[in-house]
């Protein structure tokens, strides 16, 4: 029977770590993170969506959404976030739907979801949740080493 995860916890915790780890076991991940810049480029489902929602100043030169355009918009503007995830998040959660599907019927599916507490990606689609933590000493160590 297909046993379907949801993998989160703050910036910096070793989600990345972990779901490498549960992948060496055998667990078939699901990176919900990468999913969302899939969708958001412009072959991507919810492409279209976005540019037509936050207009065409946020498509760079190359054609591709201007992710950094993109934030100074919705991070400080809530129901632009609002807006952005209802483009988004069907899109999201039907990959997420599709990868579910395609795992072996008999696997363990990690969805690594940093914001699967705060949203409602992939509501529905597990029956788990495993939070990872660590100290914060360690999460600015690792942040400072893999981000500057």
């Amino acid at each position: 029977m297909k046993r379907v995860v949801g993998l989160t916890g703050g910036i910096g915790v070793g989600k990345s770590t972990a779901a490498a780890v549960l992948a060496d076991l055998g667990a078939v991940i699901v990176d919900c993170d990468q999913i969302g810049r899939d969708v958001a480029r412009s072959d991507g489902a919810a492409y279209p969506g976005m540019v037509e929602r936050f207009g065409p100043g946020v498509v760079g030169a190359d054609g591709e959404i201007n992710r950094p355009a993109l934030a100074a918009i919705v991070f400080n503007d809530p129901a632009a976030l609002a807006d952005l995830n209802a483009v988004t998040h069907p899109a999201i959660d039907a990959v997420i739907a599709e990868r579910i599907a395609a795992a072996p019927a008999d696997a363990t599916v990690i969805l690594d979801m940093a914001v699967l507490v705060e949203s409602d990606l992939g509501k529905g689609q597990y029956a788990e949740v495993l939070v990872i933590e660590a100290p914060l000493e360690d999460r600015l160590d690792r942040l400072s080493q893999q981000r500057g």
